[in-house]
């Protein structure tokens, strides 16, 4: 009787860790543009607290930075794409709508 489980482990841990080092490989290699991603999304979302006191100019180059995003995101994967694309235009949203707010205000002060 011959007893190949020596070689049956071997071959299938083997093959195991050629497998798990390249999900790892690309798994870096997608986590590289997300991460880019990730940097620039927190920069401009993180700014939201304090919309209220920046000029009409920056606000509108955060709506900007987050339209660069959204075209960013289209060489991302599928679930990744659409998960942080409602993300960013929850974010995106919310800086424009103080930028109209901020608009809509200065309207009266220029009709007086």
């Amino acid at each position: 009787m011959k007893n190949d489980t020596g070689w049956g482990r071997i071959s299938g841990a083997s093959c195991a860790v050629v497998v798990l080092a390249g999900i790892a490989l690309f798994s870096a290699v997608v986590c590289h543009s997300s991460e880019e991603w990730k940097t620039e999304f927190e920069a401009v979302c993180s700014k939201t607290d304090t919309l209220t006191d920046m000029p009409e100019a920056e606000i509108a180059s955060l709506l900007e930075r987050c339209d660069k995003l959204a075209t960013s995101l289209d060489a991302e994967d599928k679930s990744f794409r659409k998960v942080n694309l409602f993300r960013l235009k929850t974010c995106r949203d919310l800086i424009s709508f103080m930028l109209d707010s901020k608009r809509a205000a200065k309207e009266p002060e220029e009709k007086k």
